[in-house]
């Protein structure tokens, strides 16, 4: 709520060409009263306002300036993003007005938890860690109610967790977590909880690596996605570009000396660097590159190894299999890689040169 009775005598005085002294014997009252009035040091009784509402020809409500604010859910939700993205102070008082008034509505059980969530971080109040908490534990039998694809009860227990460690209490936090850990979707946040706050490094060295080895995967997909996406708008530089960065983040991951299933992803992304020189003219670069994909590839298929005990930082994780969707065999893969490609083509002409 906001007023603005002050401008507002002052401005309707003036625009009727009346003097604080004028203005002060229509209404009984000294100058001093009215300078007051409009210097804000203090309000006119109601009888004054009223009298003076008449005298000006307006409502009360006009010329208190008096602006009711908007407090239906729509307006209430997006105030409270806004304080979630100012991290105003004042967002908590707003939260809990807004709790009070819509206490089973998801959007405000969730954004009110979110603004203590970060209040906690931004202040480093444990009371305000231990509020965030409880409304993310109260917003979850609220979730089906939520529309937004980006926010899923996993976010939920995600933010429950944060808010245990942010008080202090890492080991429930990480338990939260690890019974929640659908698909391993919380193997990063587990093992970096259990080595930074926990201190229980061999257990963490077993999420780390397997978010590692999904960091991989995801990685090589997105290069490759990219590279398609590139060569089928001609944008045969960023394609070469792409591969180029993408091969050298797998080859960060050998251990000298050593051969693994890194070498058969090389093989792919040579083959794939094969058909962009292809495509961008330059066939001389192309054949010598295809041939050390086959080459490397061949390579591998003679000796394939798939344990990740030859992969830098996967080898503190003991003995076991990386998968992979991409062929038994590397030589198999680089015919499946260049599937892709709608010019056919220029793949055979590429595999010519084996």
């Amino acid at each position: 709520m906001e007023m603005k009775l002050a401008e507002n005598i002052k401005r309707l005085r003036k625009e009727r060409k009346l003097t604080q002294e004028q203005l002060a014997e229509v209404l009984g009252v000294t100058v001093g009263a009215v300078y007051k009035w409009e210097a804000g040091l203090c309000m006119p009784e109601i009888r004054l306002i009223m009298e003076m509402a008449d005298f000006f020809d307006l409502s009360v409500d006009y010329l208190l300036g008096y602006e009711m604010k908007d407090n239906s859910v729509k307006a209430t939700i997006k105030r409270l993003n806004e304080y979630i993205n100012s991290t105003d102070i004042n967002g908590i008082e707003e939260a809990e007005k807004a709790l009070v008034k819509y206490p089973n509505n998801f959007y405000v059980v969730y954004l009110s938890a979110l603004i203590y969530h970060v209040s906690a971080g931004a202040y480093l109040e444990k009371k305000y860690a231990e509020r965030a908490y409880e409304l993310f534990e109260r917003a979850l039998p609220l979730i089906d109610q939520n529309n937004n694809p980006a926010i899923s009860d996993m976010t939920l227990y995600n933010l429950m967790s944060q808010a245990k460690i942010i008080f202090g209490d890492a080991d429930e936090g990480v338990e939260i977590l690890k019974k929640h850990n659908k698909e391993g979707i919380y193997n990063d946040l587990i093992g970096y909880t259990l080595a930074v706050y926990c201190r229980k490094y061999d257990e963490a060295t077993q999420y780390l690596s397997f978010t590692m080895i999904q960091s991989f995967r995801n990685h090589t997909e997105t290069i490759y996605g990219f590279t398609a996406v590139y060569c089928s708008k001609g944008e045969y530089e960023k394609a070469e570009e792409a591969l180029l960065w993408g091969m050298k983040y797998m080859d960060s991951l050998k251990i000298s000396g050593k051969e693994s299933v890194i070498d058969k992803y090389v093989s792919v992304s040579l083959a794939l660097l094969a058909y962009v020189y292809m495509k961008s003219g330059d066939e001389k670069k192309a054949e010598t590159t295809y041939k050390k994909a086959v080459e490397k590839a061949k390579a591998f298929d003679r000796n394939p190894n798939y344990d990740v005990m030859n992969i830098r930082f996967l080898n503190e994780a003991g003995s076991f299999i990386l998968h992979d969707m991409i062929g038994q065999k590397a030589i198999e893969s680089i015919d499946k890689a260049l599937e892709v490609f709608e010019d056919q083509n220029t793949v055979l002409k590429l595999k010519s040169f084996k």
